[in-house]
């Protein structure tokens, strides 16, 4: 992190950083270091002890504050993990399609494993396909790698599609109809061989060995576009390198340090992207709109909607 951008997320947490008594001879823990012992235990794979030797302090001041500072990031998610409204949908649209000619996104989705350390009681739930404990964050992007939504928590034994049927995002869909998040049948989230084709996710053709040569193209331009889901999970597990393995006792807090983790990628990213800035100073929500919502139509929908884009990049 850039030292300016370190000094804009302090004026942005010091609001939020409870006061404190002096108490006894032994200094004061600020706002600053208590952001610094949090970006630095989130951002190398050290333990708390290390991080306390490293700013002097005891172990239990480094929990206490950096459990503190992850708890404001969280209740940060709303300003700075925000779903793009119609109009900025055009612009994210925009950016997708001079990647790779594939026209309509306004998101890719996917989800990546975080390894934990799993309930004693119910290691199995835990398990991935690796042989190791983890669980699942998916995410929706932009195509300059800003995280639009995120959904955190799903064992790892559970599949990236049942991950999706899990989230708020898909519930909303559910509930109220793909426009009531996607706003317009051009638009849509591209996702991989993991996720349903439907009207408002766009899915690769299958590969059983008999694609045409334009549904071999489709695909083609779909995995240009798709990728930088993949690209923005691997920024993310760079940048806060305790994502490669966290050691926390309690998942309920797992998800709040990945969560930290997610508010922290676009923090630093909407310093450099215009759209998401005006994203983050708006603290709205998605429009309520009432539409009803029938998946086997979605499903048909999807599969023609599917075959004119293959035209297109075709």
């Amino acid at each position: 992190m850039k030292k300016d951008s370190f000094w804009a997320l302090a004026d942005v947490v010091r609001p939020l950083y409870p006061q404190k008594l002096l108490r006894g001879s032994a200094p004061l823990v600020d706002c600053n270091k208590a952001i610094l012992m949090t970006l630095t235990y989130l951002g190398l794979q050290i333990s708390m002890d290390e991080v306390g030797d490293r700013f002097g302090v005891a172990v239990s001041t480094v929990h206490k504050e950096v459990y503190l500072v992850v708890k404001i990031l969280c209740d940060l998610k709303t300003r700075y993990i925000v779903w793009p409204t119609q109009n900025e949908c055009t612009i994210i649209e925009n950016q997708f399609r001079e990647r790779a000619g594939f026209p309509g996104v306004i998101g890719a989705i996917d989800g990546c494993h975080v390894h934990v350390l799993a309930p004693a009681r119910d290691q199995a739930a835990y398990n991935d396909r690796k042989m190791s404990h983890s669980i699942i964050l998916q995410g929706i992007c932009t195509a300059t790698k800003i995280f639009t939504n995120v959904s955190i928590g799903t064992p790892g034994s559970r599949h990236d599609c049942t991950a999706m049927a899990l989230s708020s995002i898909h519930r909303k869909i559910v509930s109220e109809g793909p426009k009531s998040v996607i706003y317009e049948d051009r638009f849509h989230l591209i996702g991989d061989k993991a996720y349903p084709n439907r009207c408002w996710l766009m899915a690769p053709y299958k590969d059983n060995g008999n694609l045409t040569r334009r549904q071999k193209k489709y695909n083609y331009h779909h995995s240009q576009t798709r990728v930088v889901i993949e690209h923005t999970f691997g920024l993310l597990k760079g940048r806060w390198r305790r994502l490669l393995a966290l050691g926390l006792k309690d998942v309920a807090e797992d998800t709040n340090f990945i969560l930290a983790a997610c508010v922290l990628h676009n923090f630093c990213y909407l310093r450099n992207d215009l759209v998401i800035q005006e994203m983050a100073g708006d603290a709205r929500r998605v429009e309520q709109q009432a539409f009803a919502f029938n998946d086997q139509q979605s499903k048909e929908v999807g599969s023609q909607k599917r075959e004119e884009i293959c035209d297109i990049v075709g």
